[in-house]
């Protein structure tokens, strides 16, 4: 089964900080070995979730995992495996920060197996928008996947989960 597009919506949310450790990708390297899963199986090892959320519970915007991801050249993107959080986090040492927002929010919940929801999410959430009177905001350039426990941490029967994603959109 391929990865579907079970719920979409447009949501506004407030400014926003993602909160967490960071790997530069480059482009040509997906296509060799994509680094990331290994990237967050070394932050999910370091703990790093458990000392965010230990050392700014009082700042968490969603428990979620989130992982944010920005385009920052024709070769290169970031990926930030974290937290989301409110806009006056403190950052710790040892972690980075994006600050995200105000923005309007396409939000799709994609359902799938593992590796289909990763490769169907965005145009799966990008069609949903259009379709809504949106396209995606590429002076932004960003997007985040959130691992909401009841939905992505909960495996069905046929061996899917639910990603939500998240691209700022504007009105057409």
């Amino acid at each position: 089964m391929e990865a579907e597009l079970i719920k979409f919506e447009i949501r506004e949310l407030p400014g926003l900080c993602v909160i967490g450790r960071e790997i530069i990708v480059r482009m040509d390297e997906l296509e060799k070995q994509n680094p990331i899963p290994a990237f967050w199986n070394q932050c999910i090892a370091d703990g790093i979730f458990d000392d965010l959320q230990d050392k700014l519970a009082d700042y968490i915007y969603d428990p979620g995992y989130v992982g944010y991801m920005q385009i920052l050249n024709e070769y290169e993107f970031t990926n930030v495996c974290g937290i989301l959080m409110k806009s006056d986090a403190p950052v710790p040492d040892g972690y980075i920060a994006y600050k995200i927002g105000p923005f309007t929010a396409g939000v799709g919940w994609v359902k799938g197996k593992e590796p289909d929801i990763f490769i169907g999410e965005h145009t799966l959430t990008e069609s949903a928008a259009k379709e809504a009177g949106y396209r995606y905001d590429e002076a932004k350039g960003f997007s985040l996947e959130l691992y909401d426990e009841e939905r992505y941490g909960n495996i069905d029967a046929e061996g899917s989960r639910i990603l939500d994603y998240y691209m700022p959109v504007v009105k057409e």
